[in-house]
C-alpha cells in the first residue's frame, strides 16, 4: 500500500442529525495516517446535541456550512476546499470500519 498519498474524505449532509454524527464518529476513527475529514452541512440548524458533538470535533475536521441544499454543489465544495490526492465521497448515513479509507488507498 503507498501510504504517501494523502486521502480527504468528504461528507456531506442535509437534515440527517443522528445517522451524521454517528458517520462522522466512524470517520474520526480510521487509521490512514494522512487523512483529512472535511465536512459539508447544508443542515440550516441542529440539535444541542449535535452542535455540542461537532464543536467537540472542531480540531479535527474541516467544517463547512452551504446555505443552498444541493447534493452536488456539496460536492463541488468539498472537491474545492479537499487537499488530498484521493478523494472519498461518502453518505451522511454511512457506517464503515478503521480500515475504510486505507482499503481504498490499497485498491
Amino acid at each position: 500500500m503507498e501510504t504517501n498519498l494523502k486521502a480527504s474524505l468528504i461528507i456531506c449532509t442535509y437534515n440527517r442529525e443522528e445517522l451524521f454524527v454517528e458517520t462522522v464518529q466512524h470517520a474520526l476513527k480510521q487509521n490512514y495516517p494522512d487523512l483529512e475529514i472535511i465536512i459539508v452541512d447544508q443542515t440550516k440548524e441542529h440539535t444541542k446535541a449535535t452542535t455540542k458533538f461537532l464543536d467537540s470535533v472542531k480540531d479535527k475536521i474541516n467544517y463547512i456550512f452551504s446555505e443552498a441544499p444541493s447534493i452536488t454543489k456539496a460536492r463541488n465544495i468539498g472537491i474545492k476546499n479537499a487537499s488530498g490526492d484521493i478523494l472519498i465521497f461518502i453518505d451522511d448515513d454511512t457506517k464503515f470500519d478503521e480500515n475504510f479509507v486505507s482499503n481504498h488507498i490499497a485498491v
